[in-house]
């Protein structure tokens, strides 16, 4: 089940922010400091980011006492910095196609001539909006007229794992259009209602693909 962060990567690069800010300006007795690492490191558990957690401790050792160099402290804040930053800007872009992907979907919906199938099946492909965009994705179930499906996506594997999302690359299941994309495991959930209009064929004759498929399914469970 899908749980809703305790804090945004914007909030917490703006802590890491005036935690580094306090480091570089040598006020270790900051009454704040506490406070940042507390919520960045709750930010780092809760999105799954152990090295982000572990640099954090380093640096809460060292305000509690630990021997260790400032310079070195700073440049481990530093680093934490950066990688937050970069994590809310690849949020910011998904968050922003994600939203023109959705009004794409209700107008394309809108506009559907043919009629799609009565319902749907796993290895059928269907185009819907997920995060990050508009992107081919691939039934697993569909069951109390929900569907279940993911995301066919070209973000290379470094992309992914940056946001700690899991995937399967499709490049050598033996069909060209493939080449370069990736099964994630970031699974979408849409109406069957709203994803039937947007039936684009199905994989379940390449058995490759269908056992990639398999494997992403149970990576999400």
């Amino acid at each position: 089940m899908e749980t809703t962060p305790t804090y945004s990567a914007a909030a917490i690069k703006y802590e890491a922010k005036k935690a580094l800010r306090a480091l570089k300006a040598n006020d270790l007795g900051c009454p704040k400091l506490p406070r940042h690492f507390s919520r960045i490191m709750l930010f780092a558990e809760e999105n799954n980011q152990p090295k982000i957690m572990e640099q954090s401790q380093r640096i809460v050792s060292f305000l509690q006492g630990a021997d260790d160099s400032l310079q070195e402290i700073i440049r481990i804040m530093t680093a934490i910095h950066k990688e937050i930053s970069a994590i809310n800007e690849k949020r910011t872009v998904m968050g922003v196609r994600e939203i023109h992907a959705q009004n794409q979907h209700a107008r394309e919906k809108k506009d559907a001539m043919a009629k799609g199938p009565e319902t749907l099946n796993r290895y059928d492909i269907v185009k819907v909006p997920t995060q990050g965009g508009w992107h081919k994705s691939i039934v697993t179930e569909v069951k109390d007229s929900v569907v279940t499906c993911f995301p066919i996506t070209t973000a290379s594997r470094g992309q992914l794992d940056m946001l700690r999302v899991r995937s399967i690359s499709l490049s050598d299941c033996g069909e060209d259009r493939y080449k370069g994309t990736r099964l994630s495991a970031s699974a979408r959930r849409i109406p069957l209602e709203d994803a039937i209009p947007c039936y684009m064929g199905t994989v379940s004759g390449n058995p490759k693909i269908c056992r990639i498929v398999d494997k992403v399914s149970r990576m999400a469970s």
